[in-house]
């Protein structure tokens, strides 16, 4: 049970931008990230471009990797 657990948490860490930061305690990075990176995937579909998914994707392994960092 605590397994399921930690995995579903860690799941929704990665897939939703900013969590991991607020999480972390990190409450205004979280929610920057989340806006700015929900942001690019909203605007790239609405505007029906594969290529600004791109940056889309980009941000958001940003958002994961900058959440990951023990240093911060």
């Amino acid at each position: 049970k605590t397994m399921e657990r930690f995995d579903t948490k860690a799941m929704g860490l990665s897939v939703v931008p900013g969590l991991g930061h607020i999480d972390r305690g990190q409450v205004t990075a979280g929610v920057g990230w989340m806006v700015v990176t929900i942001g690019a995937y909203v605007s790239a579909l609405v505007l029906g471009s594969m290529v600004l998914v791109l940056p889309a994707i980009f941000l958001h392994g940003l958002c994961v990797l900058t959440a990951a960092d023990k240093t911060r």
